[in-house]
């Protein structure tokens, strides 16, 4: 049974292009199987290291290390996920998680689309602390 589904689930074009360069993903993973696809440097005073994974399933699951933090998306985040990792590494991005009022994303001048973005994923579901 474990086999369909690794045949059904290989990294497709569309979700290796927003990542571009940074994509180091060879064949794809197991059923459940979580595996690094991206590598963001730090870039900047204020950005950190970041680690994208993926895991495959009946769908496509992205998570996000940013030094101590941890994000999981929502399948098919592919475009999103990338756009949050470069923006983490170069810190024009930044998360906040304040007791009683959840996990927040506030951006720069040029990630203010991208916040709102995030914050519309974090109140639909789509993006949480993992």
């Amino acid at each position: 049974m474990t086999r369909l589904f690794e045949t059904l689930y290989p990294p497709r074009p569309y979700e290796q292009a927003p990542l571009g360069k940074r994509w180091c993903l060879e064949g794809h993973p197991g059923y459940g199987e979580e595996l690094l696809c991206a590598a963001y440097p730090r870039n900047g005073d204020e950005g950190c290291d970041v680690r994208v994974y993926r895991t495959a399933m009946p769908a496509v699951f992205y998570r996000i290390q940013a030094g101590d933090l941890s994000f999981s998306t929502g399948s098919s985040m592919h475009q999103l996920t990338a756009q949050i990792a470069a923006a983490l590494a170069t810190g024009t991005l930044v998360f906040t998680l304040a007791p009683g009022e959840g996990l927040s994303c506030t951006g720069t001048e040029r990630t203010q689309a991208l916040a709102e973005a995030v914050r519309n994923a974090i109140a639909d579901g789509m993006l949480g602390l993992s």
